[in-house]
């Protein structure tokens, strides 16, 4: 099956060897659908593009339509969801919440009805992925938006068309994989997406990488913004949860402290970050590889 989507050419073979059941290729790589099933008897699906896993759905037993791997419970993601100031009014108020990169949607599973929910997504075969062979998008009961193309540049030109996000939660989720985009990591990034927040809203890093720690210019880029950064490790205890590790830069104050107290916050290794402050004109992986660290 040939498909042509927004320019982009995609072919897709339908396999059952090794538990694919869906493989294909388009510009930015190879792409699969694996169905497994677990010891327990559940069926599961993972999206696999090259090496990295984008994302996993449980399709039976007590993990379905719940958010799993870096996403559940004890996560940073549930951690921002559960103590935003937004979230502990009774009635919870409605939240505005934005995703750069969608994997298979899985951070909409915590949207109630109410809330909206955009996906800034680069790559147009997850996105139809997400839609056809995964289910967090489709049962998600909010608004959900999902805008093709650069993050960054996405987010750009709605400010300049006067339209910002007023996110609350703005997460960016793009940097597990062994090449990151550096440039949404860059102190103009940060300006453009620090714009789109509300006044208390937060913005979450996704820093969990095998090869980089990202922890040092994402609280570089904090202190830059005055910003307080917290570090939301999630143990890998509770299967089919994955060890994770979330950045949340908010203002001091409500939020920040309800973080700190929260069971899974975690001390930094060192009380002031090297100072790596990445921009426009200047980055460099080697100041973050992990040369001899356990990841």
């Amino acid at each position: 099956l040939m498909v042509l989507m927004s320019g982009s050419l995609v072919y897709k073979v339908r396999t059952h060897r090794s538990g694919t059941i869906e493989s294909s290729r388009n510009f930015y790589g190879v792409m699969r659908v694996v169905e497994e099933t677990s010891d327990e008897g559940d069926d599961f699906r993972t999206l696999i593009h090259g090496q990295i896993i984008h994302g996993m759905e449980y399709l039976s037993g007590r993990w379905a339509n719940r958010p799993i791997t870096y996403y559940g419970e004890d996560s940073g993601v549930e951690a921002a969801f559960l103590l935003h100031p937004r979230a502990l009014h009774t009635p919870r108020q409605p939240l505005r919440i934005g995703v750069v990169g969608l994997g298979v949607g899985t951070i909409s599973s915590y949207a109630r009805e109410g809330d909206m929910v955009r996906f800034y997504e680069i790559n147009d075969h997850i996105i139809e992925t997400a839609w056809s062979s995964f289910s967090y998008l489709k049962n998600c009961p909010a608004k959900v938006e999902l805008v093709e193309g650069d993050g960054r540049i996405s987010l750009q030109q709605e400010l300049q068309a006067g339209k910002p996000g007023k996110f609350d939660l703005l997460f960016l989720d793009a940097f597990s994989s062994d090449s990151i985009p550096v440039h949404l990591l860059t102190k103009e990034a940060f300006a453009i997406y620090l714009q789109h927040l509300r006044e208390d809203g937060a913005l979450l890093v996704h820093i969990s990488n095998r090869h980089l720690d990202l922890s040092d210019p994402v609280r570089t880029l904090a202190k830059e913004f005055q910003r307080k950064a917290v570090l939301i490790q999630q143990p890998s205890t509770k299967v089919p949860n994955s060890k994770s590790r979330w950045i949340v830069l908010c203002s001091e104050g409500g939020m920040h402290d309800r973080l700190v107290a929260h069971t899974n916050f975690q001390a930094w290794e060192r009380s002031e970050p090297r100072k790596i402050l990445w921009t426009d004109n200047y980055s460099n992986l080697l100041e973050v590889i992990r040369w001899n660290q356990e990841p």
